[in-house]
């Protein structure tokens, strides 16, 4: 099985779509960026995440932090808990993390031809989010429910 370091967007035929509907039912359209995405996403707990540290930097961290010990190769090797900007499954990490939190936390159901399109019932109407990496847009009729939403994604 091929391993999946890669992070689903939106596809433009998706993006194009779901910008007619927007306007066709007058939605109102807000973008949201997550910020701190990528540091929030938990590394899983089948990965090591290992950040290696020499010269200079190590240094610094050992009188920060006696606890983190410089190896007889005069490097220092820290195991991450979270995801690291950079790294090739850093934005996999955070993509799995934030359709876990759209999902199952805020009650929507991602659409099955488009991975990265959910969208919620709510009494006001439905709610449209398209992600794409760290981004979200979300669309519905209802304003009161574009604040809840994205409340609820600052949360995140």
């Amino acid at each position: 099985m091929e391993e999946e370091t890669y992070s689903p967007m939106v596809r433009l035929e998706s993006i194009m779509l779901s910008s007619l509907i927007d306007a066709y039912e007058r939605r109102h359209v807000r973008t949201v960026d997550i910020k701190g995405a990528i540091l929030k996403a938990k590394v899983a707990d089948d990965l090591e995440l290992i950040v290696k540290m020499e010269g200079k930097l190590a240094e610094l961290m050992n009188e920060i932090c006696p606890n983190f010990t410089i190896k007889e190769d005069g490097a220092m090797y820290l195991q991450c808990v979270k995801a690291l900007y950079g790294h090739v499954r850093a934005v996999r990490l955070f993509y799995n993390d934030l359709n876990k939190t759209l999902v199952e936390k805020m009650g929507f159901q991602r659409n099955k031809y488009e991975p990265c399109v959910y969208n919620k019932k709510t009494a006001d109407g439905i709610v449209t989010a398209r992600t794409h990496a760290v981004d979200i847009k979300i669309s519905s009729k209802s304003e009161k429910q574009l604040d809840i939403v994205i409340e609820d994604v600052k949360q995140y």
